[in-house]
């Protein structure tokens, strides 16, 4: 049979550019609507009271939390933008994120040590040894960690970015082990062949996978439960560039956070970038890319190294601007903060 008089060339060709077509107005739509759902950033908190070096942000019941590096504390912001310390018994605290039973799980970086806190302040290490760098696996108590930064909580699981050991280790049923990453370097691979360099920021979807921002390589890598490894988004050049997942390059990633639609929003170098949740994934910068401080419509406003972020309930988007030591948002366009004090002060940079 002559296939060629079947299906034409031509004919193929047209169909693979309609869909290719399709693909991209699906992107078009979806930027637009994001862009819609996002529309102005504000400083929240750190106008009056000054946090030392703002890092890692979770969000629940209307309050948002912070962890501060400079100054060792855990931080309770309510909706006033009101800060509050929930606990100052920590060493450099990083990333942070509830767990399912509301508890707050640290990153305490200069401790080596994953850390819970209660509502009520009481802290307990769930795994690591005090002040004690390495790599074991095994026991939580006796396990080993390296300046871990990323924390994620899905299920009875926690997942950390144990980032000086490039590895991704998770806490189950009180013992720890390693789902991937071997020696520091690149690879897609599977469990200990697969590599990374300096991952910080973690999250996970809602069906299990992880999400790296694996700062280093300069790359956003998915990571099955398997330990299987693949790179979602970047190609390892050092630019802020938008575009599809294979054509996206990044500066140096080091947060990670996703909305309930499934949009994965990052941290950098000084810009907010997001993936979208869509048959074909798209990067785009949502934030100006240069250092500096601004507030305003998204597009126009700057920061300066931002650290960690979380989204809230309500879809509004918290970022710790470490360099510019405030807590800045960007609210959805129903929901603006009226009682906020804005600030614009643009670098040269």
């Amino acid at each position: 049979m002559n296939y060629r008089k079947h299906f034409p060339t031509k004919h193929l060709f047209l169909t693979l550019a309609a869909i290719v077509f399709l693909a991209f107005l699906s992107a078009c739509q979806s930027a637009t609507s994001e862009r819609k759902a996002l529309s102005t950033v504000s400083t929240f908190a750190g106008l009056n009271e000054r946090f030392g070096e703002p890092f890692g942000v979770a969000a629940r019941g209307g309050e948002v939390y912070v962890s501060d590096g400079g100054k060792a504390v855990i931080w309770k912001i309510d909706a006033g933008g009101a800060m509050h310390v929930l606990t100052d018994k920590l060493d450099t605290p990083s990333h942070i994120v509830f767990d399912p039973n509301g508890d707050l799980i640290v990153a305490d970086s200069g401790t080596h040590t994953i850390k819970r806190i209660k509502s009520s302040g009481e802290i307990e290490t769930i795994a690591g040894v005090e002040n004690q760098s390495g790599f074991s696996d095994g026991d939580a108590k006796s396990a080993l960690f390296h300046a871990p930064v990323g924390i994620a909580a899905f299920e009875n699981k926690i997942f950390v970015a144990d980032t000086y050991n490039d590895k991704i280790r998770v806490i189950e049923n009180g013992s720890v082990s390693t789902i991937a990453g071997g020696s520091q370097g690149f690879a897609d691979d599977a469990g200990n062949l697969a590599k990374f360099d300096t991952p910080c920021g973690i999250a996970v979807t809602k069906d299990g996978k992880i999400i790296v921002a694996d700062a280093g390589n300069r790359r956003i890598r998915l990571v099955e439960q398997t330990g299987k490894v693949s790179t979602l988004a970047g190609n390892g050049n050092s630019n802020v560039k938008d575009g599809f997942t294979f054509e996206a390059e990044f500066v140096q990633p080091s947060a990670v956070t996703i909305n309930d639609s499934g949009a994965i929003f990052l941290t950098d170098g000084n810009a907010i970038r997001v993936i979208r949740n869509q048959v074909l994934p798209f990067v785009e910068t949502i934030s100006d890319d240069r250092r500096g401080f601004s507030d305003g419509d998204l597009r126009d406003s700057r920061f300066n190294r931002p650290g960690g972020l979380a989204a809230d309930e309500s879809g509004n988007l918290f970022v710790a601007d470490s360099e510019n030591q405030v807590l800045r948002v960007f609210f959805r366009r129903e929901h603006r903060k009226t009682n906020h004090r804005r600030r614009e002060k643009k670098s040269a940079f």
